[in-house]
């Protein structure tokens, strides 16, 4: 998953591209954004770009083992962190951290993503906010949720933020026609239905 599958957001993915190549990305970032609008597709690009051994102004090359890796989901340096039934538990986020303390395997940096970050509980939000409060050197934490309201200020205020707009029509119709092979015609009507998220 690299930045050429991101749909639209070509001003996050000049930033991000800009920040990796000149090796001064935030060390925690939080997509905000509509579910389906790619907040997700968007933190992963950004992740295999920064875990890759030989970038190119600020793109994986996808051809390096750590590139390979990661599209195979096996990258040893990338965790992901999604919420187990409906909540995510202290147990995880400290499994971040355990991470974060070890060096990296194969890559320079690590990489963690919290999908659905809203999700964590009282506990895993304050054993968090430790973790980004005590920022380490090739270390990077990512986290996506719909609003930045849905999670601690103090959480909020420790990340950049990345907020992605609903997309615009034309961008979903010509994905959707490229991509899925759907006529243009019905891709369309199916575009004004999305309200900007691709994902719908």
């Amino acid at each position: 998953m690299s930045f050429n599958s991101v749909i639209g957001h070509t001003r996050h993915v000049a930033l991000l591209k800009r920040a990796i190549d000149g090796g001064v990305l935030a060390h925690a970032l939080l997509f905000t954004g509509l579910k389906g609008v790619g907040k997700y597709t968007l933190a992963r690009a950004t992740a295999r770009s920064i875990l890759c051994t030989e970038p190119r102004e600020g793109e994986a090359c996808g051809g390096c083992d750590s590139c390979r890796r990661f599209d195979r989901n096996q990258h040893p340096d990338f965790l992901e962190v999604s919420p187990k039934k409906k909540d995510i538990t202290i147990d995880q986020i400290r499994e971040i951290r355990h991470a974060f303390r070890v060096r990296p395997t194969i890559a320079k940096n690590r990489v963690v993503v919290i999908r659905e970050a809203s999700a964590m509980n009282p506990y895993a939000s304050n054993a968090l906010l430790k973790t980004l409060e005590e920022p380490s050197h090739g270390n990077f934490l990512f986290l996506t949720v719909e609003e930045e309201r849905e999670l601690l200020s103090t959480i909020v205020s420790r990340c950049q933020r990345i907020r992605s707009a609903p997309l615009q029509e034309n961008e979903v119709a010509l994905n959707l026609a490229r991509e899925k092979g759907v006529p243009s015609p019905e891709a369309i009507t199916i575009a004004r239905l999305s309200g900007g998220s691709y994902g719908r």
